[in-house]
Formats: C-alpha cells, structure tokens, sequence
C-alpha cells in the first residue's frame, strides 16, 4: 500500500496500520463498503493478501495437540466467513464485468485448500503463479503464490511476465554469497522491495490503458 500511495494509486488502509486505527475488514465493510466501491465501476483489479498465520504450514506442527489444533481450526473458520466467503460473494459480479482478482498467499498455504476458494478458482477459471519474494527484494527465501481471474492473455498478465514474475524461479545460490558480503550491497540495495514497486507500476500501466480506452470511446 506505501508502493501504491506513492504512486497516487487509491488503496484502502491496512488492517492495523497506526496502532489499529486503520480501515475495519470485516464480513460488513465487505458486503457494504466493497460491494459500494466496486458497483461505481471505476476499480479495475481488485488485490487481496490475507494475513496468513493461521494458515502456514507451520501449523502441522502442532496438529497432536488437539487443543492447540482445535483453536488453529476455530480461527481459520472465521476467516472463512468474515472474510473469505463475503469476498468471493462481493466479487463474483465484479469478476462477470471484467474486472480482475488476485490473491496473494504463501504458495503452500491452506487457505487455497478452501471449499469456497475452490470453487471461486474454478468459477472464475482462475490460474496461479509462483513468485520467490528473494528474487525481487525480499532478505528471506519466501515462496508466494498469486491466484488471478486474468486470462493468459490479458494486458496484465503480460506485463507481469514481461518483469519475470511468475516465469523464473530463485535458485537460492546468491543467498550465501551475500551472506558471506554484506547484505545492502549496491546490487541488493538496487533490488530493495522492487516487487511491490513493480506491481504499482503495473497498476499504473493498466489505468492508463483503461484511461486511453475510455478517451478513444468519447
């Protein structure tokens, strides 16, 4: 969202941000603010990262104390209906008038395992794509995922392949090398966050696309 405002990209708040003073998601605001914003017409993706503790693989660990497990899965459970199902309700009818979904979650999380995001995926033919966070900034070797309802050949997705995301994976061999120098060298410091750089200018790029649509339209 710092990449987006920058850019003079409207996003919403994050959840938390000062001290919790930022917007309330809930299965309300879903169903009445959303719903709102994306009935005017104007938004043209839609980019959703979930906090995903609950959902890591991590939680495996703990799946023979059936106390602790019970409590991961009383979690989940409302995730799934504050948030996941109120969304994939909100944006069905956002998705059938063109607009473009994506979510972001760690490629082995079990949020994609979902009834409900299931069956979004195959409602909206969704795809997925993966992304090494270390391969565009990131100082931790973290494996992402991004679902999309954007065709393959959609203007979005080009532009994503066009900047390597999705197509080349991290062989994590850097990692020791710079280890061992020092970790904001030059080429590091070049490479600082530039995912989320690259997905605002990938924002902008679309805008102004639908921006020259509409002007040709008058």
């Amino acid at each position: 969202t710092r990449a987006l405002t920058r850019k003079g990209v409207m996003c919403e708040t994050p959840v938390g941000e000062d001290a919790g003073k930022g917007t309330i998601i809930n299965k309300n605001w879903i169903k009445g603010e959303l719903r709102t914003i994306l009935k005017r017409g104007k938004v043209k993706l839609t980019f959703i990262s979930l906090p995903c503790k609950v959902w890591s693989t991590l939680t495996n660990f703990i799946k023979k104390d059936s106390e602790k497990w019970d409590e991961i899965e009383r979690a989940r459970k409302v995730w799934v209906d504050e948030h996941i199902i109120p969304l994939i309700s909100v944006l069905n009818s956002f998705v059938e008038k063109g607009g473009v979904v994506m979510f972001e979650h760690p490629e082995k999380s079990a949020m994609w395992e979902v009834k409900e995001m299931k069956e979004a995926m195959a409602k909206w033919n969704c795809h997925k794509f993966q992304i090494d966070m270390c391969n565009h900034g990131s100082e931790c070797q973290k494996p992402t995922t991004i679902l999309t309802s954007a065709r393959f050949d959609h203007p979005l997705m080009k532009d994503l392949r066009q900047h390597g995301l999705g197509t080349f994976r991290c062989s994590h061999e850097k990692h020791a090398k710079w280890q061992i120098w020092e970790a904001y060298t030059l080429e590091w410091a070049h490479r600082r966050e530039t995912l989320w750089k690259i997905f605002t200018n990938i924002c902008l790029s679309e805008l102004r696309r639908h921006d020259n649509k509409l002007s040709t339209s008058r």
